[in-house]
């Protein structure tokens, strides 16, 4: 596809999906998946899983349950 159209169209996507009452989480996620699979030849699968593996996969976040229970 063209460099310029494939913004446009995932722009219009997700205005699209929100225009539909759809959730936000759920429009990004969706025009995301659509951008990785127009973009890369990588399967969309293992990129998300890669990405939330390295979003929850952080030790600065094993701080915030023990200041919870120290509370």
């Amino acid at each position: 596809m063209e460099g310029a159209l494939v913004p446009l169209l995932l722009a219009g996507g997700l205005l699209v999906s929100l225009a539909l009452g759809l959730w936000v989480a759920l429009s990004l996620m969706l025009v995301g998946v659509a951008g990785v699979m127009l973009l890369t030849s990588v399967p969309s699968g293992t990129v998300a899983a890669t990405a939330i593996w390295a979003s929850i996969n952080k030790w600065d976040l094993t701080a915030l349950p023990l200041f919870i229970w120290m509370g």
